[in-house]
């Protein structure tokens, strides 16, 4: 059984965030594809996670 793990999504152009999110463990899992729209242009999120208690 696998262990329970946080999950989140972030815009993809959205680097700070990215970054800060890293360096507290979390990794990439995946990729969603103008997952939202902002100004008029769709833009792409990270599915990122991290496992409880690493």
């Amino acid at each position: 059984m696998r262990p329970p793990s946080i999950e989140l999504t972030v815009s993809a152009d959205n680097t700070r965030a990215i970054s800060l999110y890293e360096r507290f463990g979390f990794v990439r899992e995946g990729r969603h594809q103008d997952f939202a729209m902002r100004d008029g242009a769709y833009v792409d999120a990270l599915a990122m996670a991290r496992m409880k208690g690493v």
